[in-house]
């Protein structure tokens, strides 16, 4: 099986670990998809969930150092397409400043990220 990566559209500074594949083998399905450090210290990580079975579903999670840090509920999906859609919007969205995100309550919150020595750290407003 000749496999193509996908390709995703990352803002600069964006550096990736792991491959996205362009297929629903379960072969190439597993926790440890994909992992996106972005330039504002935050994580994307993509994941198939649960590994090598079906159903599943691919989930996405973003986190600030530590993966139970996370700053948004995880995000599923079972469409290929839809992952790619969420990674880059997800990407661009987090690599700014200014971050507008739901906590559990569905209260909206603004996340300010405030650089302090030579890390990042979150901030409510």
């Amino acid at each position: 099986m000749n496999l193509e990566t996908v390709s995703l559209k990352l803002p600069v500074g964006a550096s990736v670990k792991g491959a996205l594949y362009n297929t629903y083998d379960l072969d190439y399905l597993s926790e440890d998809l994909l992992e996106i450090d972005l330039p504002s210290g935050l994580t994307i990580d993509v994941g198939w969930y649960p590994e090598g079975e079906r159903p599943g579903t691919f989930q996405v999670v973003i986190f600030k150092q530590f993966w139970q840090n996370q700053i948004l509920p995880p995000i599923k999906t079972e469409s290929l397409p839809e992952l790619v859609r969420i990674i880059e919007m997800l990407a661009e969205e987090f690599s700014k400043t200014v971050i507008l995100y739901s906590d559990s309550t569905e209260n909206t919150k603004t996340v300010l990220l405030q650089k302090s020595s030579s890390e990042f750290e979150l901030a409510a407003a």
